[in-house]
């Protein structure tokens, strides 16, 4: 029997989806775009002009102090009131609400994956939600990458 749950979409509508699996899937993720800040698109073009002409050539280290300059933008112009996350190296990407951290691979840096997991402490553990709006500010400032992409499971891979 399949279960679902009433998930918050953050901005003020609700949906179903299935909660037997832990993560969304493509057709999930892509079925509605989220709105989001005009002032956040802007924020992350401007970004990509600056970094993303030189990005292949940056050392781990470059990349992850120009992320963490990302990260932070996004969270001041999306304007929820939540004081920024700090960002720390780990070993793989994840969130801490209990420490309000965003943890980087400090081996991969990934600019999807910052994304994804400022969503989580913007909006909170919904992997769905998280999922949509990480993709679609991706997708919409960074097509071009987008379009190289390829869908494994709920993430974008190279």
């Amino acid at each position: 029997m399949m279960e679902y749950c009433q998930t918050k979409i953050g901005w003020g509508t609700t949906e179903k989806w299935n909660t037997n699996k832990m993560y969304p899937t493509k057709e999930e993720i892509l079925k509605i775009k989220p709105p989001i800040n005009e002032e956040t698109i802007n924020i992350v073009k401007n970004w990509r002009k600056v970094f993303m002409h030189r990005w292949k050539y940056y050392t781990i280290k470059q990349k992850i102090e120009t992320l963490n300059k990302l990260i932070y933008c996004v969270q001041v112009m999306e304007n929820t009131g939540l004081p920024p996350a700090k960002t720390k190296a780990a070993k793989q990407y994840k969130y801490s609400k209990k420490k309000k951290t965003i943890y980087y691979d400090n081996k991969n840096p990934s600019i999807i994956s910052s994304l994804h997991e400022t969503a989580h402490h913007l909006f909170g553990p919904d992997e769905l939600l998280a999922c949509r709006w990480s993709i679609h500010l991706f997708k919409e400032c960074f097509p071009t990458a987008y379009k190289q992409l390829h869908w494994v499971n709920h993430q974008l891979k190279k």
